[in-house]
């Protein structure tokens, strides 16, 4: 709190506002707690690869999501869902992407023939 001059600006106001230190620091408190939550509840977005990329991997292979849904045994709603970061189904994308990864690779293996 004493280096960041954000910080330090706010703290001015809200005492030139008549608040209180034990006051401001519950504001400063909920401010971080609200900077903090989102990334807290979504911590998925930073383990595995975005719906998008995973989207695009499968197209470049030409393949539907109704040919990928079935080879996964799933609904291919759900890999729509995960294609617009609509619903995480994070045991879906892990094989989502270990199956597309599998396939860029076997691609990759008959293209040096």
């Amino acid at each position: 709190m004493r280096g960041d001059e954000r910080t330090l600006a706010y703290m001015a106001k809200r005492k030139s506002d008549g608040k209180t230190k034990r006051e401001i620091m519950r504001c400063l408190k909920r401010f971080t707690a609200r900077e903090v939550y989102p990334t807290l509840r979504r911590p998925m977005r930073l383990k595995y690869a975005r719906g998008s990329i995973l989207a695009d991997m499968r197209k470049s292979l030409g393949l539907t999501q109704k040919q990928v849904a079935r080879e996964l045994n799933v609904p291919n709603v759900r890999l729509s869902e995960i294609g617009r970061e609509v619903c995480p189904h994070e045991e879906i994308r892990r094989e989502y992407d270990r199956y597309l990864n599998a396939k860029m690779s076997s691609d990759k293996g008959l293209d040096s023939l």
